[in-house]
Formats: structure tokens, C-alpha cells, sequence
């Protein structure tokens, strides 16, 4: 987290446009938002997996999580 973020999202999405929407969204709303973007279900879970062995994943405050995901769906990702 950089020392300006008061807030960390996890955007797991695979859609250029919806991450450009949602990016333009946030901007605009908080400066103190940190966005961490995963393109696709194992990226997200690869991610989860190393903040839970560092014992970071306190610092994530929101996920964004698209269900339909190439390679690992959304849904999977929930189930782990």
C-alpha cells in the first residue's frame, strides 16, 4: 500500500472497458484509494493465496469480482 492509500480494492475483471470505467470512477470519488487490478481468476487467486501466507489480507478492504473469468471463474475463486 503506498502512504497515501487509506483504502486497498481488489478489481478482478477482464474487460478493458469496465476496468477503465471503474478506474475513472474511483479516481474520481477518493485520491486515497490503492486499486489492484487481476485480469483474470488466477491471477486473483495467486494474489489472495500471498497476502494470506504474508498475513496481508486484513489490508484489502473491498474485491471487485467479476464471476465470468477466463482460466479461473469468479465463482471458483470464491469457493477457495
Amino acid at each position: 500500500m503506498n502512504a497515501e492509500s487509506q483504502y486497498r480494492i481488489l478489481l478482478v475483471e477482464d474487460n478493458p472497458g469496465d476496468i477503465e470505467l471503474i478506474q475513472m470512477h474511483i479516481s474520481g470519488y477518493s485520491k486515497n484509494v490503492e486499486l489492484i487490478i487481476k485480469k483474470d481468476g488466477k491471477e486473483a487467486q495467486e494474489f489472495l493465496d500471498d497476502t494470506v501466507n504474508k498475513n496481508t489480507v486484513d489490508s484489502i478492504d473491498l474485491v471487485l469480482l467479476h464471476l465470468n473469468l477466463p482460466v479461473l471463474s469468479g465463482m471458483e475463486v470464491l469457493q477457495t
